[in-house]
């Protein structure tokens, strides 16, 4: 019973997450239950037209007055088939109605936990595996929705029918009854006993179905590398491990389901057995007819249907509710990047950027210390240092992915925490060192959904060379990408992304390492664009190309956590000062 009163308050805390969706399906909610009390009924009332037949008929039947007695068949037959026909009727009524509700409102969840991890910080996602998210939003959300469709529904009705037909039971016979429910506790006990251990490894299965997705998702989203190092049969063993370890759990699983389940079916066997014997002695005794035996032996054979289901559904309850634990792990863990109650909506940025006295940590690692600068609206400004000084960092806190320890990052002397992320974000154009693409076209990657006329779009891709890239092709930028950009190089990927921050007119243009990966004639082109594009907004950009960044307003330079403005730079300057600070950690 423990994973079962688990089930529904994790059911409960699930259905809090679609409230709106539950309160639209009430209706249907409702004539399901209608039609499942009315199944209840007509599965109470089948059994009577057999003991009419028994004790009217055959026992009590005159051979010399045979015609009533054929009338009475006739109309006996005729109710029990009436009375089937209709409860299967109702039966596929509320099947298909809560069917129909539960699953548009567990697809409503998978949306909401969707919605959640699009929304958590960057520091969740650098420690969450991809494969155990997408174990927990596919394979754990839809064996929450099956179970609660075919397993968890039919219990209702069960337990319902169970309690319907002891009340009738008791009417017939209160001595048969008080056998029947003699066997009850032994199944409490059997239930309560087999039932933590079965929880406890379908806990356990279903971390372990999370480990196999991880490592596939490792290993498939890497091939190039996995294959490039000759890892196939390194990553091929680990997955066989994880497989294996997947079957021993899942084998465990049914082994102790499967042992519940021939349990309660002995114990049953013993209950019949006895009602059986007493009821032979109700009726020689005259307190019980024929017919009514046969009534109550019905009963008792509909009554351990829905004890059979629970112990058959054991193990599915118990995936089912670690599967629920799993989603509402990811549903309560909290949103770092937040807004205020009532946020500032900026319209259009000036494009002013300034850090005052910025410290920020991540996984317990101080990555910068009491940075402070300004960026003024117009400036192009670029960040350098050596690899992993937190350059990327400051261009994360700009766009609050996220938010620093101790002090304040503004745009436009607005402390970007009392901004509406929608309107900071709208405020920067990006490209990223890690250029991400999406399966569609070309065109699709460089527009991303947003509205623009094809003469700028095919302006913007021929300046950018990304035209070069689908040259030859009869669908030009209507060229299918494909998933992650598989068939592009790393720097093609560069020249997409460079397009859509350039076609993305917002007041600030941030880029990091623009030209990296690019070939000297594309490089040279593109850095004439950025140029030119830069005259318009504020431009900050990383780079570790000297020569490109004593072309900026201004320079940052980033080391050891700790940012150095220097303003307008020499070539010389910069190669001067990351030669001393490479001499100085050399010495340290």
């Amino acid at each position: 019973m423990m994973q079962r009163l688990q089930l529904t308050r994790q059911l409960k805390s699930l259905l809090s997450y679609a409230g709106p969706t539950l309160a639209a399906q009430k209706y249907v909610i409702i004539a399901g239950f209608t039609a499942l009390l009315l199944e209840t009924a007509l599965r109470l009332l089948e059994p009577w037209p057999l003991q009419y037949l028994v004790d009217n008929i055959l026992i009590a039947g005159n051979q010399a007055n045979l015609s009533p007695s054929l009338v009475g068949v006739g109309l006996a037959c005729s109710c029990l088939l009436f009375v089937v026909s209709l409860r299967a009727l109702a039966a596929y009524a509320w099947t298909v109605g809560f069917a129909i509700a539960g699953n548009r409102v567990l697809l409503d969840i998978r949306g909401k936990v969707f919605q959640h991890l699009q929304v958590l910080s960057l520091k969740f996602h650098s420690t969450a595996r991809v494969g155990d998210l997408l174990t927990r939003l596919i394979d754990d959300v839809g064996m929450v929705r099956d179970v609660v469709v075919t397993a968890a529904m039919p219990l209702v009705g069960s337990i319902i029918l169970l309690i319907a037909m002891l009340a009738v039971m008791s009417w017939l016979n209160w001595r048969l009854t008080l056998v029947v429910l003699s066997g009850a506790p032994l199944l409490l006990l059997l239930f309560n006993r087999k039932s933590k251990r079965i929880h406890t490894a379908a806990k356990q299965q279903r971390k372990q179905v999370s480990k196999v997705a991880t490592t596939a998702a490792e290993s498939l989203t890497s091939i190039k590398a996995v294959q490039a190092l000759g890892m196939e049969r390194t990553s091929a063993a680990q997955f066989s491990t994880a497989n294996n370890a997947d079957l021993a759990s899942g084998v465990k699983v049914k082994r102790l389901s499967a042992g519940m389940e021939r349990s309660v079916d002995v114990v049953i066997g013993v209950i019949t057995a006895a009602t059986l014997f007493v009821g032979v002695l109700e009726v020689v005794n005259t307190r019980l007819s024929v017919g009514e035996l046969l009534v109550f032996l019905a009963y008792l054979r509909a009554t351990a249907k829905p004890v059979r289901n629970w112990a058959k559904f054991t193990a599915r309850l118990s995936k089912s509710a670690a599967g629920a634990e799993r989603i509402l792990e990811l549903l309560e863990t909290d949103v770092e990047v937040t807004e205020v109650a009532s946020p500032k909506v900026l319209e259009r940025a000036q494009g002013k950027i300034e850090f005052d006295q910025v410290a920020f940590e991540h996984s317990g690692k101080q990555i910068l210390y009491g940075v402070s600068f300004v960026v003024e609206p117009g400036d192009s400004v670029a960040i350098v240092g050596p690899s992993g000084a937190g350059k990327s960092t400051l261009l994360a806190l700009m766009l609050r992915l996220y938010d620093p320890n101790e002090g304040t990052v503004r745009l436009d002397d607005h402390d970007v925490t009392q901004l509406s992320i929608e309107s900071l974000r709208r405020s920067y154009a990006i490209a990223l060192q890690d250029a991400l693409l999406f399966h569609g076209t070309f065109r699709d990657n460089l527009t991303q959904g947003k509205s623009y006329p094809d003469h700028l779009v095919d302006k913007v891709a021929d300046q950018t060379c990304v035209t070069q890239i689908v040259q030859g092709s009869q669908s030009g930028l209507d060229t299918q990408i494909e998933e992650q950009g598989a068939n592009l190089s790393n720097g093609q990927k560069q020249r997409i992304s460079l397009a859509r921050a350039i076609l993305n007119n917002a007041p600030v243009l941030l880029v990091d390492e623009p030209l990296t990966g690019l070939d000297p004639s594309t490089a040279q082109a593109l850095d004439n664009v950025l140029t030119a594009n830069a005259r318009s907004r504020t431009f900050v950009f990383v780079t570790h190309d000297h020569a490109q960044a004593c072309r900026a307003d201004q320079v940052l330079y980033v080391d050891q956590g700790q940012v150095v403005p220097l303003g307008k730079s020499t070539i010389a300057d910069l190669d001067l000062l990351c030669q001393s600070t490479k001499q100085d950690q050399q010495h340290a």
